[in-house]
């Protein structure tokens, strides 16, 4: 998982723009996915921690539909697991702070926009 300040910084950034909820592991998150009613628009995950992609596949799954899932990850051995859930974009770190914020704008406006629009 991203170490604290890296995921301090992420948040940070994020919350400039958009509502951010912040778990530092996959059974937290969870956790405080029932607890928002599993309604993200984006996720973003650190798939270097084993349980990465058991937390999204379960979130899906919890979720009803596809939620867009944006990888971090710092281990480029890791690659396979990450494809595994398919997520719509991977960013190695350290990531650029501005590169992540453009991509959760990006997909958090493809999940606003009407079907017919798509």
């Amino acid at each position: 998982m991203a170490g604290p300040p890296a995921l301090e910084r992420y948040a940070t950034a994020l919350r400039r723009r958009f509502r951010v909820f912040v778990a530092r592991d996959g059974m937290r998150g969870l956790a405080l996915a029932e607890q928002l009613a599993w309604g993200a628009d984006v996720l973003v995950v650190d798939l270097s921690s084993s349980r990465g992609a058991y937390f999204v596949n379960r979130f899906q799954q919890r979720a009803g539909h596809r939620v867009p899932v944006i990888a971090v990850s710092a281990e480029p051995s890791r690659y396979q697991e990450e494809l595994a859930v398919r997520p719509q974009a991977v960013l190695m770190q350290p990531v650029d702070t501005d590169d992540l914020v453009r991509e959760v704008g990006f997909f958090a406006r493809l999940r606003r926009r009407p079907e017919t629009e798509r």
